[in-house]
């Protein structure tokens, strides 16, 4: 991998000697130590220790200086290393124990990062045992430290944030257990490569065993289980993700099948890294060669949980009752949710789909939405294409008709055309029943409702049926391509479902998105129709609670197409954000679109560096960096000159670095870690203060 530095002009062909020179010092590069410490001069990087001690003296020594313990359960946790695209990771460690009594280094590692650990449930917010060391056995003074090493394969943490621990749990005062020169570099193994999806090549994850992946089988892990990086696991009050019988096996409207299994998500909530209800995420994968590629999944969600209250049929809109979706593209995480759009929620499997952004490196995250126990919401038969899914984007058509229909009588029923449709699935709802039900069936079908003709078009010919005082609903789905049934979906997409009679708010919502653009936060959305409409309010929070307007988008008064509106939020923050449009009518009443999140780790656009020095380079932020970074200073050769220790900084602070001896002139200065890449030229030059 390499890269052009720009701001260099090439003036002569010395001058253009030199840029030859500095590309190639930094094409040079094979391998990355990604974190490291030999204890010479501290122990930094460590995010927490337990019952360890720096010491020079001879007993323990394998260097200079040495970490050891001569306590029972002590650990040691690096700080969050971020892991670059289709890269594993070695662990490289000396050690020794003064006697076998001593025992073993048991070494964990989690995705996702740094966070807290408990010996007593090792797999604990997600740690996974990745193997356990036996050092040399040595008590001779100052000697018999041997090299130990640890892989871990790409497919696990390739474009990851990840942490390693070390767990001692039988040292003791006589029975020490010496540690020196850690090395996590990014020469593992890659055996597996980054699934690239272009053409018929397909990524899918079908939970086809009831084991997570781990270097190790022990527990709920296997050699041979099921490769997502990271699931949720805290307790049975808390959020997991476990692995259940009665996976869909590929097919849809059943209850399941015992024999397969999926990912099911049990009520509660993040306590690390990841924000938000039990998850999973995905392995790193590439969808850079298709222009629009999209994911398709099989779900299981119900509304109501139990039966009762079926109020939110009003709108046939059940995105708060079924799984998220989040996508991070590039190093780290910035989770961007995808408002799926789920229909029919009955605890039966279901397929939804929706479009996904092209990127070298893209992860998903699919995590709990809804709230019921029984049956458990979760996920199964992921498949991510390269198919164009932008309908999943858009709103369906505006239904008009027959709004007082007579019994025993056809009814003619039309759609305007969305873009992308080309199949159109009808339906009739019977809101009086309990449930409501929804019928798709041909005529004849008794004394209910059915489709005489024109299912799949624009133009369809509707009965309903000879059922005296009951209420319908006509619904329409516009597919991308014939949807097939629904034992056995195509891998169509879908835009949001039209009803007809609509409602009577003053604004008919279409889609709203939410992008992550290079740090900024454009919101998309669509009305349908609209009535006396003033205008929409952007409102943001931090908590999803206390809701703050920041901008004024007019609205169109009066229309019966569709509009669309966008608003880019230039003024990003870390952590977790809300986003929703309030929407004013010129009476005063207003409504309210869904609401969507945006997760961001990235503290860039946050960071000022001086750009004019002398001896001393500052560095300060507005938002906190969260995982460590590094600050590289480089000539205009390409030579660097300087490289600071890894640093955080708590938002708001500064931190000042001390330069060795250089001459005035112009600088290439980078700025990089987990989720921060900032470059730029200064200046050195002996006038600055």
């Amino acid at each position: 991998m390499f890269h052009i530095f720009a701001g260099i002009k090439i003036q002569h062909m010395r001058g253009f000697s030199a840029f030859l020179l500095f590309i190639g010092v930094f094409c040079s590069a094979q391998s990355a130590t990604l974190w490291s410490q030999n204890f010479e001069s501290g122990t930094t990087g460590f995010y927490t220790t337990s019952n360890m001690t720096r010491n020079a003296g001879w007993t323990w020594a394998c260097g200079s200086y040495v970490y050891y313990t001569s306590s029972t359960y002590a650990y040691v946790e690096t700080n969050t290393i971020n892991v670059p695209q289709g890269k594993g990771i070695r662990l490289s460690f000396d050690s020794r124990r003064v006697n076998t009594t001593a025992g073993t280094i048991q070494v964990y590692y989690l995705v996702t990062g740094a966070c807290s650990w408990d010996r007593l449930n090792p797999n604990n917010n997600g740690w996974v045992l990745w193997g356990t060391i036996t050092p040399n056995t040595s008590s001779a003074s100052n000697s018999g430290c041997t090299n130990q090493v640890l892989q871990l394969e790409s497919h696990v943490c390739g474009g990851q944030n990840i942490a390693v621990l070390m767990y001692f749990p039988n040292a003791s005062s006589t029975n020490w257990i010496s540690v020196d020169n850690l090395v996590v570099d990014d020469l593992g193994p890659t055996s597996v490569a980054v699934p690239s999806i272009s053409g018929a090549t397909t990524y899918t994850e079908n939970f086809t065993t009831n084991k997570w992946y781990g270097p190790v089988t022990t527990g709920n892990y296997s050699t041979t289980g099921v490769t997502v990086p990271y699931h949720s696991y805290r307790s049975s009050s808390s959020a997991y993700t476990y692995l259940w019988n009665n996976g869909c096996n590929g097919v849809g409207n059943t209850t399941g099948t015992w024999s397969d299994y999926f990912a099911a998500f049990y009520t509660g909530f993040e306590f690390c890294n990841s924000s938000g209800a039990s998850q999973i995420i995905t392995k790193e994968l590439n969808t850079s060669s298709c222009t629009n590629p999209m994911i398709k999944f099989a779900y299981m969600a119900k509304y109501p949980c139990t039966a009762g209250n079926y109020d939110n049929t009003f709108d046939e809109s059940y995105d708060m009752y079924a799984p998220e979706l989040y996508t991070s593209t590039g190093q780290g995480y910035t989770w961007t949710q995808r408002p799926v759009n789920y229909y029919f929620p009955d605890g039966l499997w279901h397929f939804a789909a929706y479009s996904l952004p092209s990127a070298a490196n893209i992860k998903i995250k699919l995590s709990r939405g809804g709230s019921c126990s029984s049956p458990v919401e979760g996920v199964d038969h992921i498949k991510v294409l390269c198919e164009d899914c932008r309908i999943s984007e858009l709103a369906g058509g505006t239904i008009t008709g027959e709004p007082n229909p007579s019994i025993n009588t056809d009814y003619t029923y039309n759609i305007t055309p969305t873009t992308y449709a080309t199949y159109y699935k009808w339906m009739v709802r019977c809101i009086d029943r309990t449930p409501p039900v929804v019928i798709e069936a041909a005529c004849p079908n008794g004394s209910d409702p059915c489709i005489v003709s024109g299912q799949g078009t624009t133009s369809v010919v509707i009965n309903f049926g000879s059922n005296i005082g009951e209420h319908y609903r006509v619904l329409c789905i516009p597919y991308d391509a014939n949807p097939g049934t629904l034992a056995a979906p195509s891998d169509a997409c879908y835009a949001a479902i039209s009803l007809f009679p609509t409602t009577t708010l003053p604004v008919e919502w279409g889609y709203f998105t939410l992008d992550e653009i290079n740090g900024d936060i454009k919101l998309k959305w669509q009305t349908v129709s609209e009535t006396n409409n003033k205008h929409f309010e952007i409102q943001k929070s931090f908590d999803e609670e206390i809701f703050n307007t920041i901008a004024f988008v007019p609205g169109s008064g009066n229309s019966n197409t569709p509009v669309e509106y966008s608003y880019t939020d230039k003024n990003s923050e870390t952590g977790i954000t809300y986003y929703r449009i309030k929407q004013v009518d010129f009476d005063g009443n207003e409504n309210y679109s869904k609401t969507l999140s945006v997760i961001n780790e990235n503290p860039t656009p946050g960071i000022a560096v001086n750009t004019f020095f002398n001896q001393q380079l500052n560095v300060s932020t507005e938002l906190e960096i969260l995982y460590p970074v590094s600050l590289e200073l480089y000539d205009m050769t390409g030579k660097q000159v300087y490289m600071s220790p890894a640093f955080t900084l708590a938002a708001g602070t500064s931190a000042q670095f001390d330069l060795p001896a250089i001459p005035d002139g112009i600088y290439f200065l980078r700025l990089s870690g987990t989720g921060v890449d900032k470059k730029m030229n200064v200046i050195k030059n002996r006038s600055a203060e």
